[in-house]
């Protein structure tokens, strides 16, 4: 087994099923988590999950991609999924982790903005803080903790606005900073060109090749480019990614299947449901009830728990 296969895939760290549910985001200290590991988090991937680390307080030691850096805080990490990465903490440390669906982020934003938060989507960034950045971060981070905890009517909504002001604001800051870029390894490029691919044309359902000639690879090197990135060969990525956009659409909209169908690149909507019962084992009208509010799994009041973008609650 090669160094890169041995590298973990989780959904949340230490949890090994990939969560997929088309509308999580999950928030939690840093502490509750990496205080389980004595505080050091081995390198490992998420295939469907960027995450944010924001440290409030402490040093904390970031590797990415196999480099490794000691960073005081504050400083927010922004991890796209299958980027490689590991911390180690001091036990003093303060701050947040949140977790986020991919298909959260691929949602439009303004053209002005696209570009500053296109940098954080595709590439790792370790972002310093000055004082007034690091109270405004703070401050949604706590917003979307709020709502996570005791969702309001229009949670779903608010989630989504807090997601993306943080994105921005944190963007804004890099784009200051004027980082210079680090070159990074040669599996995280093309994968980031890659997923953006997928997220702009997952819905006309191209084949392989154009995924392949759009990236300058045969669909050979592409399929190793999926399996280190996402654990996945692209085929599968591919599919993966239309299923969960089914999925959403399913629980969260009240469009009728065939719409579904036809919005996803499917010219009969039976095929489509043929296809989503091979996907998922189950017909599509299976769905289209949101999963039920998961229950707060832990004992500190100040971590919160997951929250399903959509979910109703009540």
């Amino acid at each position: 087994m090669t160094a890169q296969q041995s590298i973990p895939f989780y959904g949340l760290y230490g949890e090994r099923d990939s969560q997929t549910d088309p509308g999580f985001a999950h928030i939690e200290t840093i502490h509750s988590r990496s205080r389980l590991h004595d505080w050091e988090i081995a390198p490992h991937r998420h295939p469907l999950l960027h995450q944010i680390l924001l440290v409030r307080q402490s040093v904390v030691d970031v590797t990415i991609d196999g480099v490794r850096s000691a960073r005081p805080g504050p400083v927010a990490v922004s991890i796209p999924a299958g980027v490689t990465h590991g911390f180690h903490f001091d036990p003093a440390v303060e701050g947040d982790v949140l977790s986020l669906c991919l298909a959260l982020l691929a949602a439009e934003v303004d053209p002005d903005a696209e570009e500053l938060v296109r940098a954080l989507r595709d590439w790792p960034a370790v972002i310093p803080l000055d004082e007034a950045g690091a109270a405004r971060a703070a401050l949604l981070v706590g917003q979307i903790r709020d709502e996570c905890t005791a969702p309001q009517p229009g949670g779903t909504t608010m989630v989504t606005w807090l997601v993306r002001a943080l994105l921005l604001v944190l963007a804004r800051r890099h784009a200051e900073l004027a980082v210079a870029k680090r070159r990074p390894g040669r599996q995280t490029i093309p994968f980031a060109r890659f997923r953006s691919l997928v997220e702009r044309h997952f819905r006309e359902q191209h084949g392989l090749g154009f995924y392949a000639a759009s990236l300058g690879l045969t669909e050979r090197s592409l399929n190793r480019l999926a399996t280190r990135g996402a654990g996945r060969s692209a085929k599968r990525y591919l599919t993966d990614r239309l299923v969960l956009e089914a999925r959403r659409q399913l629980a969260y909209t009240t469009a009728p299947v065939a719409e579904i169908a036809y919005a996803l690149g499917f010219d009969d909507p039976s095929y489509f449901s043929r296809f989503y019962r091979r996907a998922t084992g189950r017909l599509p009208g299976a769905d289209r009830q949101p999963a039920p509010r998961p229950a707060d799994r832990t004992a500190d009041p100040a971590d919160a728990p997951a929250f399903r973008i959509g979910t109703r609650q009540g």
